[in-house]
């Protein structure tokens, strides 16, 4: 009889052993090391074997053993069986290789997608940063040659402004001395308050009265004038009176004069302004003492 009750046990449990491995997968190492390991205590025999095998198995389900879900500490085999497919039941799904492989791919594809945005996305940063660096140096490279454009082109106009007063020293006449017969007193205000005058003969051209007033604004500027003389300059830190780019006006008769010079940034004659500078001051009808001011409206 003993015997026979053996054989019964080893078949029931052989029985569940091969229903627990059609639910679980051999991932459950724990669960199908429990199940191994109470076929291997059956075969030994022995009650407490046979007990602590079930326990094995109850520990590899999470669960108490002999507790919950109707079981009673002395089932057999059949009770493992229902705790196998209880707990595969609330699984929801069979726990095959298959499935575990599958959610490792689909865990690897999105860890793969992740990595690609990540790279996508320090990629774009780092092009932006790149463009803008670029974008920076294009701009100072711009800023720099129109610094230097702005520099050459004041560094020409100055010469050139340097070689023409150069000129118009050259060809100032000599200042007539007092008690010399035919010579006028010319009166001008500058635009910084100063007051200028100088003799003339009548015989003068009307070129020499600009002349006369260019260097002297240029010797003004030099800080030749004096203290106290303030001089207007230009966004160019440059004198804004330069030849050609003023007019004198007389008030005793109403006249304005203006020497035309090309380059000098200056509009066009207005129609009244008398520009011949090869013209004698009697022949454009200075024949006595004269006060001019300096318009720079031009």
């Amino acid at each position: 009889g003993r015997g026979r009750g053996r054989g019964r046990r080893r078949e029931e449990e052989a029985h569940f052993y091969d229903e627990a491995g059609a639910v679980y997968s051999d991932d459950d190492e724990g669960i199908m090391a429990a199940i191994a390991a109470s076929m291997a205590d059956a075969e030994s025999g022995g009650a407490a074997h046979d007990f602590d095998a079930r326990a094995a198995v109850a520990a590899a389900f999470d669960r108490p053993f002999g507790e919950g879900r109707g079981r009673s500490s002395g089932g057999g085999s059949s009770t493992w069986a229902s705790v196998a497919r209880q707990d595969a039941f609330e699984r929801g799904r069979p726990v095959d290789a298959k499935s575990v492989r599958q959610e490792q791919d689909w865990a690897y594809e999105r860890s793969l997608a992740a990595d690609r945005l990540k790279a996508e996305e320090m990629l774009r940063r780092k092009r932006e940063q790149e463009e803008e660096e670029r974008r920076l140096r294009e701009e100072e490279a711009l800023k720099a040659q129109l610094e230097q454009e702005k520099a050459a082109k004041t560094a020409a106009l100055k010469l050139a402004r340097q070689k023409l007063l150069a000129q118009k020293q050259s060809r100032l006449p000599a200042e007539p001395v007092p008690g010399e017969a035919k010579y006028i007193t010319i009166a001008v205000r500058m635009p910084h308050g100063v007051r200028q005058s100088r003799r003339f003969r009548t015989t003068d051209l009307l070129q020499s009265v600009f002349d006369f007033i260019d260097l002297k604004a240029d010797q003004l500027a030099q800080g030749k004038g004096g203290a106290g003389v303030e001089i207007d300059l230009d966004q160019d830190g440059e004198p804004r009176m330069r030849p050609g780019g003023y007019r004198l006006i007389s008030q005793f008769p109403t006249r304005s004069f203006r020497e035309v010079i090309e380059g000098s940034n200056a509009g066009p004659p207005n129609g009244v302004d008398i520009t011949d500078m090869e013209k004698t001051l009697s022949e454009v009808g200075i024949t006595t003492d004269l006060a001019f001011l300096v318009d720079m409206n031009v």
